[in-house]
Order: C-alpha cells, then structure tokens, then sequence
C-alpha cells in the first residue's frame, strides 16, 4: 500500500554536513515545475536556515515503469548537481548557490535512498516579494531585481549554460546584510549545457510552455546553441521584465493581442507568414505594459522590450550589435540600461521627497 506521505516522518531528521530538517514547505497554488521534488526548510547548528530540495523517489515507485522511472530521475538529478557546481566555486554572484548535494541512504523512504539538494534561503519568488498594487514607490527594486536577473543569465551563458525556464518563480529574493533586496537566478534543472547533453536537449522545449518564445510555440524551432537557448533566455527576460512591470507575462499579453485564427494553438502554416502579425500584437502588447508605467521611462523600455521579445530569433536583441558590435545575444546593453533605470528611478523619489 502506497503511502499518502512516505516523507513526513523526514522532520527533524539529519541529513547532510550537519543540516537538521525542520519543516515542509507546501506548493504554492498555481505553480509549475516540481513535480518530482518535495521541499523543506533545514537548518544547521549554528542556526542557519536553508532551502532543502528532496528528490521523490516515491513517483517512481508508483509509476508504470519503476525501473525506467528511477533511471530518469536519477540522470535529471545528476545533471542538475552537475549544473550547480558550476555554480558552487563562487563566480557566479546572481545564480542561487546550493550549499550542499548528496544521495543517503535511508530505510524508510522509498527506494531506501534519499536524494537532496540544500541551497542558500531566499525570502520567496518575485510573485510572492512584489506589491500586487504598483504604486511607482517600489520602482527601483523592480529595475534592481530585473537587473540581477540578467546579470545571472549572463553568467550561465559565460559559461556556456543556457537556462531554458526563466519565469516569475525562478527569480528568488534574498535580503543582503544591509537590507536591499537582491535577486538570483533560480534551478538550473532543465538548464542546457553546451558541453554536456542532457534528454532535456531533444525536447521540443525543456522549460514551461507558458513561458516559452514565439518561435517555439509555432514549432518553427531554430538549431545551434545562441540561435535556439540563448534566444530562448532573452526572450523570457523580456516576458519577466513585461511580469515585473506590468503584472502579466509577454506570452499572455501577446496571445490576447492575437487574431485568434493566428494564435499558436490555432495557426498550422509557415511561421513566416504568420510573424509579421505576431510582431503587431508584441507592440500592441509592449505598449500595454508602457502604460503602467512613469512617462520618463517608457523611451527607455520601449526599445528593451522590443529587442528582448522579437519574434525573431535571428534579430533578438538586434541593438546590442548595432550599438557595440557585438553578438545579439550579449546581455551588456540591457544590464547597463536596467541599471540606469534603478538610479533614475531612485533619484525621482528622493528629489519628489
């Protein structure tokens, strides 16, 4: 008889260097992802808390094919921690950092294994830390928070790592000693690693659907790594600054704005018959988000957005080449951008004070 939950009695067990763990942490409702992972809060003698990500080897038991099931999740899990160490030596400052991974054995759990993940804590996702209300008060934290989420996508793509599932629940927030908010890059479990192919590579598309570029929803798939992981990351960067700024991601603005004979789930000719009206809805769509916010920002984020989320894939944040000469896909013009918006949106409130 399957157990209703064969990992409860975890609480208050050790596991790892020295970590105790010390309570469950519920999904929250609506979320995507994490379907083969139960999360807890653990903590180590010298009373530091953190996030504890354990493998659940019980959807493996239960399933069709135990064996093939097992094997799967223990591959993903391997290329996850694989992922992380890159991470572990330090350099990368906006990538959430594990503190620890190892695989136990445990009698009592199914499998007789326990598979964990502990990462640094974090106050909560982007959905959970932004006011609900936007009140331009909070303004700069929203430019710092997007500013840090594309300094962490640049530092995976240094190191040739392309993260394939940015979306609003993979910005963590964490509070630095002096009290700002700061924003990190969260689970590089689908990530793709050039160096290192994974199943994920022959997915049609690794991370949530919901989040995914134009491109792919219209199955007009592009080959090579810039072309097809990179473009993907900046395109969800623009879906999440549309999020940050205007409340809804730019897959949803962009499917309201849509005809709906030439949405995705309804179109089925050539992708380029069908971009030209895609690129009409994605204005339509930015300047829905413009609307929400300060005047004296809109001539700034008008052309990020519109780079960030072309529908092309080719001409994807086509500024950074004309501007610097340099690849499309080097995020240095729109860090410097997000930036700048944070101190210009800092200086107003103070001078508005």
């Amino acid at each position: 008889m399957a157990l209703a939950d064969p990992y409860g009695h975890l609480i208050g067990k050790s596991i790892g260097a020295g970590w105790t763990i010390e309570s469950r942490i519920p999904r929250a409702p609506g979320s995507t992802g994490g379907n083969f992972s139960i999360c807890f809060r653990v903590r180590n003698a010298a009373g530091e808390s953190a996030f504890c990500k354990v493998l659940d080897y019980h959807t493996a038991v239960t399933s069709p094919d135990p064996v093939a099931a097992l094997q799967q999740m223990t591959a993903d899990f391997q290329h996850e921690v694989a992922n992380l160490d890159v991470v572990r030596d330090g350099s990368m400052r906006r990538v959430v950092l594990a503190l620890e991974a190892a695989t136990e054995s445990e009698s009592s759990v199914p499998m007789s294994l326990l598979s964990f993940i502990i990462f640094e804590p974090a106050d909560g996702d982007i959905r959970v830390v932004l006011p609900a209300t936007f009140t331009g008060l909070e303004l700069p934290m929203r430019f710092a928070l997007l500013h840090h989420a594309v300094l962490g996508i640049r530092e995976l793509h240094q190191a040739s790592i392309a993260h394939q599932d940015v979306k609003p629940s993979n910005l963590l927030v964490m509070t630095s000693d002096g009290g700002a908010s700061e924003g990190k890059v969260a689970d590089l479990g689908r990530a793709s690693v050039l160096s290192r192919p994974s199943r994920f590579d022959a997915m049609r598309f690794p991370g949530d659907r919901s989040y995914a570029p134009p491109e792919i929803l219209y199955d007009a798939i592009p080959t090579g790594f810039d072309l097809r992981r990179k473009g993907t990351d900046l395109y969800q960067l623009g879906s999440l600054t549309a999020f940050v700024l205007g409340g809804s991601s730019m897959q949803a603005l962009v499917y309201d704005e849509l005809d709906p004979s030439l949405r995705w789930d309804a179109w089925s000719g050539p992708y380029s018959d069908v971009e030209p009206a895609l690129r009409d809805a994605t204005d339509r769509a930015i300047a829905r988000v413009l609307a929400v916010v300060p005047d004296w920002a809109r001539p700034h984020l008008k052309p990020l957005l519109a780079g960030l989320c072309d529908p092309n894939p080719q001409t994807r944040n086509a500024m950074n080449a004309r501007f610097l000469n340099v690849s499309n896909y080097e995020l240095g013009r729109v860090i410097t951008l997000l930036d700048r918006l944070r101190s210009m949106a800092i200086l107003r409130l103070v001078t508005a004070a």
